[in-house]
């Protein structure tokens, strides 16, 4: 962390799951845990690519997150790399709110901090198995820490894991969301002295899956030819995603007498492949084939005090990152993509009364593009906290931010045609090409102010302002859109402008101001109490919808959104800390103030609606027990039930509010015993009472599509320590 202060003291609403917890929730990726913070929700859709994450109604379906993730210090800057396989997790805090002061663009949300155990506070190896049935997922993981001198403690790991899968293609007949994942994981830390800690970390995942179980749920036009595939997933081509991924970091830190500098250096490479059928049906239509190629580096060089005694408190950083990022992604114009684009083609020569016809002679079509993406940005922080008295702390931070982003692209496409005219049928063709650059550049003030009111050991209550912003970028989905769009008109109409171009594919960076009261209570040993309230209003709200022709997702500018909310957290320990009762409970009212935009070609007012994909409520409660057993028990050495109840609010799916998932809950149950030594059995059922709900739905090219949830399943999950 680069607050000074512990986070339990920190005038910010946070949540930390420790490893105890994590254990008793068997997480394998961070979509496992988002029910354990209150106003936090990652759904569990489409692919590892699709990770959006969510926090008091801020998020991000596509492009640039709007929560930002950091492992072991080092962040995480392309949310394709948000959803990974867990290794050897220590604690995972979530901090809720804008956090850009500190944590800069991209944290308008709030922020994930995983860390991971250091090898030199745990020594021995770890064998654990996992096993689940219905879908038959397993995985096995094998780690080992190990400190040969005083100075020095390293740590590895590997895992592999496999699934089935639950859903079922019905019209290629085979499951589409199975998942094939190995990798590894290496860090060593050494201390050379007292005052000098260096540690050195690498993992790398291989990730090959199938996806996108999107069921055809129905049609907004008077016709539908594909009744017989509703409530089914019947895409005729397979669909799926592969990923590399690898990250390596060096953290070195100085520790002085009055202060501690480290510096954090970071890379990330990530290649990655999905292949989609687009319009997620029998018929034969269009798909797409995208592959990133993305090289990140990232530099942090942060100094803060280290005198607790002191009145003054402070953080002063630097941060610079460039992120190198390729993307190919052609589309693939079947036959009745081409029948689509001839009876498009239609309505424009007969509204325009052109006295000719048009008939496309081509079967198939190419829309190849080649796009490149480079970002790159500065920062420069500050952080003070100063203690006016015995109780109270005023913190007032500062950091500008600049970025630079720019786009290479590349896209062409020819279509052949039949004109007839007064008779004579003459053989033409239509080449459509758009290759040019555009850039941008941003320069973002985010200052924050709070005031902290200590109670002793009682806890604190602290009121915050602060701001937060979220990057602006371009949709390269767009493009197929924009070039079957120039077919689509009239023959000879002129190409688009590079301006056109800037002003169809470009989004502006979202900005926000929240206003927040809270406190962190503990009004006796055995109870601690954190609760917040928050008002937040964001301009410029990025909201992710499918392109005009249907042919891509994009992100646009609403105008104005307030989220207003809150957040409760109860932990009690009782019966000597073995009965343990936990809730979470968020409510967040998140709607567009001021959004006015153009849908199929008519003006909307979306004003007052409210904002889609986040729900407007969460809900997790967990009872654990830890019955007393019988002392110098040779075979079973303890017994843990925990029972967890979750609940998700009402999702609107669109700007209209036209559809919808309704609130739903779900309960899973876990029995872990220690027996013998070393070895721990878990069983587990997850959505135990089989709720059926959908995770995700969206409309595209007059059809409604959607996911479900995952079905009950049961397992077991078996650890040996040595």
């Amino acid at each position: 962390m680069k607050e000074a202060a512990e986070i339990g003291k920190l005038p910010i609403a946070t949540t930390t799951i420790n490893s105890s917890v994590l254990g008793d929730n068997a997480p394998a990726t961070l979509k496992n845990v988002s029910a354990l913070s209150p106003n936090f929700f990652m759904p569990d859709y489409g692919s590892s690519l699709t990770s959006a994450i969510y926090i008091r109604g801020v998020g991000s379906r596509i492009n640039t997150p709007a929560v930002a993730l950091y492992v072991d210090d080092v962040p995480f800057i392309d949310k394709s790399a948000f959803s990974f396989i867990f290794n050897d997790l220590e604690r995972i805090e979530v901090l809720r709110g804008p956090q850009g002061t500190l944590y800069g663009r991209n944290a308008m949300g709030g922020l994930v901090n995983i860390l991971t155990i250091n090898p030199f506070r745990h020594q021995g190896t770890t064998i654990k198995a996992h096993f689940g049935g219905g879908n038959a997922d397993r995985s096995l993981r094998i780690s080992h820490h190990n400190r040969p001198t005083q100075n020095i403690a390293f740590s590895v790991e590997g895992f592999a894991s496999k699934s089935d899968g639950f859903w079922r293609n019905m019209f290629l007949d085979r499951n589409v969301d199975w998942q094939e994942s190995v990798g590894g994981r290496m860090r060593i830390s050494a201390v050379p002295n007292a005052g000098l800690k260096i540690d050195v970390s690498a993992n790398y995942e291989h990730t090959n899956e199938g996806g996108y179980a999107y069921e055809y749920r129905s049609s907004t036009t008077e016709t539908e030819q594909h009744n017989e595939w509703i409530g089914k997933i019947s895409s005729n081509r397979e669909a799926g995603y592969w990923r590399r991924l690898f990250n390596s970091s060096l953290k070195i830190t100085k520790q002085t007498e009055n202060q501690t500098i480290t510096s954090v250096t970071g890379f990330q490479l990530l290649n990655d492949k999905m292949s989609l059928d687009q319009d997620f049906l029998p018929t034969d239509t269009f798909e797409l084939d995208q592959s990133q190629r993305q090289r990140t580096i990232t530099e942090e060089l942060v100094v803060r005090s280290s005198n607790s005694t002191s009145n003054w408190q402070w953080t002063t950083g630097i941060f610079a990152f460039h992120q190198w990022l390729q993307t190919d992604s052609p589309v693939r114009f079947n036959e009745g993509g081409i029948s689509l684009i001839q009876s498009q083609m239609d309505n424009a020569m007969q509204a325009a009364d052109a006295p000719v016809s048009v008939t496309l002679t081509d079967k198939k079509m190419e829309i190849p593009g080649l796009f490149k993406t480079p970002t790159a940005g500065v920062a420069i922080y500050h952080q003070s906290q100063l203690k006016l008295g015995s109780a109270f702390a005023l913190t007032l931070g500062l950091r500008v931010d600049y970025e630079r982003l720019s786009i290479d692209y590349d896209t062409h496409a020819t279509v052949n045609f039949d004109l007839l005219m007064n008779g004579t049928t003459t053989s033409g063709y239509i080449p459509v090409s758009y290759k040019g650059e555009c850039r941008a550049n941003y320069l973002k003030i985010l200052p924050k102010i709070s005031a902290n009111y200590m109670l002793g050991d009682a806890g604190n209550i602290y009121a915050t302002v602060g701001s937060g912003s979220r990057s602006g970028g371009y949709n390269v989905q767009m493009f197929s859109d924009i070039v079957s769009m120039s077919f689509r008109a009239k023959p000879g109409t002129t190409q688009l402008t590079i301006d056109d171009i800037e002003n169809a594919i470009a989004y502006k960076p979202e900005e926000c101001w929240n206003f927040e009261l809270g406190g962190k209570l503990k009004p006796a040993t055995w109870l601690n109490i954190s609760a917040s309230a928050f008002y937040m209003l964001t301009r410029n709200q990025q909201v992710a919808r499918f392109a005009v022709g249907g042919l891509g997702r994009q992100m646009v500018n609403a105008g104005q959104s307030r989220s207003v909310g809150a957040e409760i957290s109860v932990v009690s320990n009782l019966a000597k800390n073995r009965l343990r009762l936990s809730a979470d409970y968020g409510l967040t009212n998140s709607k567009f103030t001021d959004y006015q935009t153009i849908v199929d070609n008519k003006e909307r007012d979306f004003s007052n609606n409210f904002v889609p994909f986040a729900p407007n409520q969460t809900l997790n409660a967990t009872l654990q027990t830890t019955p007393i057993l019988r002392e110098n028990a040779k075979f079973l050495k303890k017994l843990s039930l925990t029972a967890n109840a979750n609940y998700i609010g009402k999702i609107y799916w669109n700007e209209e509010n036209s559809a919808s998932q309704n609130g739903y809950a779900t309960f899973d149950l876990i029995a872990s015993f220690d027996v013998y030594k070393s070895l721990i059995i878990s069983l587990w059922g997850r959505n135990f009472t089989n709720k059926k709900f959908h995770t995700f739905y969206f409309e595209s090219m007059n059809h409604g599509f959607a996911q479900r949830g995952k079905p009950s399943h049961f397992g077991i999950d078996l650890s040996v320590k040595f």
